[in-house]
């Protein structure tokens, strides 16, 4: 990650390496956030936009699909790097799936009406557990970035306890969802292209992939933390 010396901001040699390591940070996680965006359009988009006839949506799709396997390539060859020219945390596994973790929440919340659990308070849980893994998940990664994790005692064991946490809150929710969503609810016939039964369905499954990528975080962390650290 970015270590910023303060001697070397009074030395134009020093500020020009700052910034060219911050440029090199904020292409990384910009390589890494436009993959997961054109992963998310580039399977959301054909599903519901497009048809047999349907050729400039054909197209479009097949673009998506071409810009999602150059974006990807970019954060492979950057992950494939020696390690001392990692440059970042979001260049890192852990990094990776906080991005992951923090998008799939925002597929979530666009894919969330009022009106589909605002009668229940299982769903309500549900929405409380996507909003505050998700605040938590996006303040590791803005207090990572910043450098100001030396702040935080034991900051590491404390990102540990909530991964578990996230875990538990994530996969009573992967239950609740799709018990209190689907119960007595058929997909209706006039539900052509996507309505807000598929915004359910939608929401189950990004909950579903979010239990998985936060267990990987944990399980991850846990070995990082106290095992790896430790050899």
């Amino acid at each position: 990650m970015i270590g910023v010396d303060l001697r070397a901001l009074t030395q134009p040699v020093g500020i020009m390496r700052i910034m060219a390591a911050i440029l090199t940070y904020f292409t990384t996680g910009f390589a890494m956030l436009s993959t997961l965006m054109c992963l998310s359009v580039s399977i959301i988009y054909p599903t519901f936009f497009t048809c047999k006839t349907c050729h400039r949506q054909i197209g479009a799709s097949v673009v998506s699909w071409v810009c999602f396997g150059v974006y990807a390539g970019e954060v492979v060859l950057t992950r494939l790097r020696p390690s001392g020219q990692n440059i970042g945390f979001l260049s890192t596994l852990p990094g990776i799936m906080k991005m992951l973790e923090t998008f799939l929440a925002c597929l979530i919340f666009m894919s969330l009406e009022t009106g589909q659990y605002s009668s229940f308070p299982g769903l309500q849980w549900c929405v409380a557990a996507y909003s505050l893994c998700f605040i938590f998940a996006l303040l590791i990664i803005l207090l990572t970035t910043a450098q100001l994790t030396s702040f935080i005692p034991f900051f590491e064991k404390v990102v540990i306890v909530y991964n578990i946490l996230a875990v538990v809150m994530y996969t009573t929710a992967m239950v609740i969802w799709p018990l209190y969503s689907f119960r007595n609810n058929k997909r209706p016939i006039t539900c052509t292209s996507l309505c807000p039964w598929d915004k359910l369905v939608v929401v189950t499954f990004m909950t579903i992939f979010n239990v998985i990528v936060y267990t990987l975080d944990t399980v991850y962390s846990i070995r990082l933390v106290f095992f790896v650290s430790n050899e």
